[in-house]
């Protein structure tokens, strides 16, 4: 299927805004986004803001970034820096950097990127949804080998989106839509999304189960999660080093069975996972029925 995908054309990016605006609500209330109609004889510039049709909060584009932040306040600050090597990294940068450790040395970057793809089994041109997007890296690469798909980026942090927009536009993703929004209860209606990647996010959320839990709405039954965070280890040596990291920079680290053990028969048939390395596990759900 990549390859294929690698040689469609790409989306235009106001076709992709028109197939994402229909998927996303209103933060406040859930009601309908819709772009703001013009007022006759009232001159435009930039792009118009968008506009929730029940109870009328209006949100703006900020260069080219759909601000979908809650009108009461923003969501609470997220730990975006990860020590490492005696400096401090993105988590793009962590997840490059530990899989160049020397346990695990001919792991390749891309490689574990297109297998998260690969997990998610995106049908040509459907959309996808990316939950993290910090400075685009991974969106640059994951949405331009699905150049027909409306994509997604939804992230809390609109100064690392800002940097994304430039270089994703400098690499002509003209198919990506950025969003600020919180991460904690992201802005789509139910059903919207058949395919979900989760980068670097559940591990900074303060209940990563209860999380996956209300996303679940979001994809039809059948529909796909992928994703990778920081997992818990289970060496015990390891775990006393996470827990002192955890302890001075505010990081989680999210113990893979125990959540999983959570999400059965809450809205996931299973939950899949895989250790990249001492700090880190990919996982993969399918969205399964609710219990009636």
């Amino acid at each position: 299927m990549l390859p294929a995908m690698f040689s469609a054309e790409t989306l235009s990016e106001e076709a992709a805004r028109h197939e994402v605006l229909l998927r996303l609500c209103c933060p406040m209330c859930g009601g309908m986004i819709v772009p703001a109609i013009p007022r006759p004889g009232v001159p435009q510039s930039g792009d118009p803001p968008a506009t929730c049709l029940d109870c009328e909060a209006v949100y703006p584009w900020v260069r080219g970034i759909l601000d979908l932040t809650r009108k009461d306040g923003p969501p609470a600050p997220r730990p975006n820096q990860y020590p490492f090597g005696g400096g401090v990294l993105d988590f793009h940068g962590f997840f490059a950097a530990s899989l160049k450790t020397r346990a695990y040395d001919d792991h390749d970057l891309d490689d574990e990127l297109f297998t998260l793809l690969g997990w998610m089994d995106i049908h040509p041109g459907a959309p996808v949804v990316q939950i993290g997007v910090g400075l685009g890296e991974a969106t640059q690469i994951l949405a331009s080998a699905c150049p027909e798909s409306p994509w997604l980026g939804l992230d809390d942090d609109m100064a690392s989106l800002r940097s994304a927009r430039v270089a994703l536009t400098r690499a002509g993703c003209s198919n990506v839509v950025l969003v600020c929004c919180d991460l904690e209860r992201v802005p789509l209606k139910s059903g919207t999304f058949g395919s979900v990647l989760h980068f670097g996010v559940l591990h900074t959320l303060s209940d990563a189960a209860d999380h996956l839990r209300r996303l679940a709405g979001i994809l039809p039954v059948g529909g796909c999660l992928a994703g990778v965070t920081l997992a818990r280890s289970n060496l015990p040596h390891l775990a006393a080093q996470q827990d002192v990291l955890g302890a001075k920079g505010g990081i989680r680290w999210v113990g893979m069975e125990h959540l999983a053990r959570r999400l059965m028969g809450r809205g996931w048939s299973s939950l899949r996972h895989e250790q990249l390395s001492n700090w880190m596990a990919r996982f993969v759900a399918v969205r399964a029925p609710l219990p009636s």
